[in-house]
């Protein structure tokens, strides 16, 4: 990986010579807004495909390649660059190896873990609140202490106290936690980041309306979705748009907006960046027996302007090496599971997939989770 030094002093460059391309958010002659480029050295994504997630009659099917792995008690996943995924159960996760099955230590989990790229962090306590950090295989690496609020207006009487939530992913070596200043008693704090790099803290974006970040699956960028206007809320339905935000410095250096046609009612499924193009997968939600349906609304690229990938409002697509999973409308499956069948295409063969996305069990639901990208190697 490049140093953050080094990126910084590519950026000077960038901006003393004027140079559109590659020098995040300098317009190009055209005022189209190039597409950020971090100098970043991406992960490689060891997948053999089909790599996926779903539930079966007898619990989570782990699979990737011809190595399976049948968990009982499992209601979720989520896929780790080399192969192997973190499996929660209730409040704890574990490694699994879809050979060899669960493996190394298990670890309480907060509500919102992160996305694991290269490792995994975990909000913890309220006085002071503390990041511990772990490994790929959950072994800790550090705890932090979190700073409380600078809030010159907070007292004991209105409880105006910083609030730290949502995942806090880790790029280039820098870690990443949203907050919230606030109480009942006092409800217009300002919201930030929290950098942290080292023994190194800042706070960036402050009030600049960030309400989720995203690691890109091999760690080369971190992405945002930012609120277009008013106070961050949460899950309420209104205008979003795409940005990207350095690592070296936390500053915003691309703004990408959103596709033309953009409906505020679109919600953000998937945000990923393969060189030069970022893409972001969004759906509608909708109820179908009970069971919330995902429906897709497309797939969305953006390398200087938006267009739809072909096929992507129709069915959903993860790339897996030379291969990819589909899922596909499947309108006669019985009640209760998601409507959707899973097919693997590698070359001319395709090959239908055991399992469901989403599998209601009398009060509890298991979530399948499929590997892969968002677009298609370069």
């Amino acid at each position: 990986m490049r140093h953050s030094g080094g990126r910084r002093l590519a950026a000077l460059a960038c901006a003393v010579a004027l140079v559109g391309t590659g020098c995040g958010t300098i317009r190009d002659f055209f005022s189209e807004p190039a597409v950020f480029d971090t100098g970043i050295e991406p992960l490689t994504l060891e997948l053999g495909g089909p790599a996926y997630t779903a539930a079966v009659r007898g619990g989570l099917l782990v699979r990737d390649g011809d190595e399976h792995v049948v968990l009982p008690r499992a209601s979720s996943a989520a896929w780790l660059p080399d192969g192997r995924v973190l499996a929660f159960t209730g409040r704890r996760t574990q490694v699994v190896d879809p050979g060899s099955g669960p493996v190394g230590p298990t670890l309480r989990v907060d509500p919102d873990p992160e996305r694991p790229v290269s490792s995994v962090g975990m909000l913890r306590g309220s006085d002071p609140v503390r990041l511990a950090s772990y490994d790929l295989d959950l072994t800790r690496t550090s705890v932090v202490d979190l700073p409380g609020t600078d809030n010159p207006d907070a007292t004991r009487s209105n409880e105006l106290a910083r609030h730290y939530y949502g995942s806090a992913p880790t790029v280039d070596g820098a870690r990443f936690v949203e907050w919230h200043d606030g109480s009942e008693f006092y409800e217009d704090g300002d919201y930030g980041v929290l950098r942290i790099e080292g023994d190194e803290q800042s706070n960036v974006l402050v009030n600049a309306r960030i309400v989720d970040l995203f690691a890109t699956p091999d760690g080369a960028a971190l992405l945002a979705l930012r609120q277009s206007s008013g106070q961050p809320c949460g899950g309420c339905v209104v205008p979003q748009d795409i940005v990207e935000i350095d690592p070296a410095t936390g500053e915003i250096v691309g703004e990408y907006g959103m596709p033309e046609g953009y409906d505020d009612a679109w919600r953000v499924q998937a945000v990923d960046k393969v060189g030069e193009r970022v893409a972001v997968r969004f759906h509608e939600t909708r109820r179908d027996q009970g069971l919330p349906q995902e429906v897709p609304t497309g797939t969305w690229v953006f390398d200087g302007s938006w267009e739809l990938l072909e096929r992507s409002d129709k069915v959903t697509t993860w790339w897996q090496g030379e291969g990819r999973i589909e899922t596909r409308p499947a309108p006669d499956e019985p009640a209760r599971r998601d409507g959707l069948q899973l097919v693997w295409i590698s070359g001319d063969e395709e090959v239908e997939l055991p399992g469901e996305l989403i599998w209601a069990r009398g009060h509890d639901t298991a979530w399948g989770s499929v590997a892969g990208r968002l677009l298609p190697p370069p």
